[in-house]
This record gives C-alpha cells, structure tokens and sequence, in this order.
C-alpha cells in the first residue's frame, strides 16, 4: 500500500495524462459507435411511421443467471400498436430462456 502511494506521488500527472487521455478515447469511441449506429439504422427508435415504436434492453444481475428487462413503447399519441411479438435468440448452448416468444 505504502508504494502504491508512493509511486503515484512520484508520477501523479503523468497518470493524470494517461487517464484524461483514456477518458477522450473512451468518447471518441462512444461517438463513433454513435454516428455508425445512426447510419445503419441500428437505433432503438423505430423511424416507420406505420409502426412508431421504441426498444430499450437492460441487463439485471451478474454471473451465471441474469434478467433481461425490455421495453417496448409506442411512441405514437395516435396510432395503436396491435399483434406484436418479441423473440429472444439466442445460443441454447450458452443461455436458456424460459420463454422466448412474448
């Protein structure tokens, strides 16, 4: 412990530059990921106008079992979502699904 302390005394702005220089790749990246997912359509926000609908995923947990929560929102004050399905598709080999078709 005590030369951990001591070495980043010893170099506290060269690890301030490496840090703050991680931190603007780490944008960077983020940003490119960003614009790409834009060009590809590969955004949660539908842009049909026949079906105005909005996904969102969140992972709830660690390990070997987790939870997938999903939401499906329609994002239209007008225009009923009706007969929607959603699959899950995965590898069976990795995960297992107790229903994959809601």
């Amino acid at each position: 412990f005590v030369d951990q302390t001591m070495r980043e005394r010893e170099n506290c702005i060269l690890m301030h530059r490496v840090f703050q220089h991680d931190l603007y790749r780490l944008r960077l990246n983020t940003a490119r990921a960003y614009v790409q997912a834009l060009e590809t359509s590969s955004n949660p926000i539908s842009l049909s106008n026949t079906e105005p609908l909005k996904l969102s995923a969140q992972v709830l947990g660690l390990g070997p079992t987790f939870k997938l929560r999903v939401e499906l929102q329609n994002t239209s004050p007008a225009t009923p979502s009706l007969h929607l399905a959603i699959i899950f598709h995965c590898d069976d080999r990795i995960y297992t699904v107790q229903r994959s078709f809601v």
